[in-house]
């Protein structure tokens, strides 16, 4: 009866454990850490492209994706800055491997750690929501909008 307890208990500990670990909200200190090691990720990709000139456009979409998360860590927007961050290291990383014959370095892979930072992405179904809203907030502004006539 006590090894049934003991295994109960150590089960509900570890499930929550794991819960509670992937809704963590990231602090300052880690998404700063996050965000220097996409900085590194960016720069060395730069270098790369710049000397083998395979241009595929997936380093800026990176570097504006890296700006956003910028951004949204200044303004104190911690989860949507490691998104942003790790989106732009997704695209870092195509990049990288279309200038290189060799992988892209283990140091710079997400770690287990940096992996509870980040939160699932919205789905499509979300997205098309949000940009119905947006849809009609933009109707009804540019209805109020007066045309300008220039001649």
């Amino acid at each position: 009866m006590k090894k049934s307890i003991v295994f109960t208990l150590s089960f509900v500990l570890l499930f929550s454990a794991t819960i509670f670990a992937q809704s963590k909200k990231p602090t300052k200190i880690e998404t700063k850490a996050f965000i220097n090691k996409t900085n590194v990720v960016l720069l060395e990709t730069g270098i790369k492209v710049k000397k083998n000139e395979v241009y595929t456009g997936c380093l800026h979409k990176a570097n504006t994706i890296q700006k956003e998360a910028r951004f949204h860590y200044r303004k104190g927007e911690t989860r949507r800055a490691v998104n942003k961050s790790y989106l732009a290291r997704k695209y870092s990383f195509i990049a990288y491997n279309a200038n290189s014959k060799k992988k892209v370095p283990d140091a710079w892979r997400i770690t287990k750690k940096e992996k509870t930072m980040i939160t699932k992405f919205p789905t499509n179904e979300e997205l098309k929501k949000n940009v119905s809203k947006n849809d009609k907030k933009a109707d009804k502004e540019s209805q109020t909008v007066e045309t300008l006539d220039v001649n």
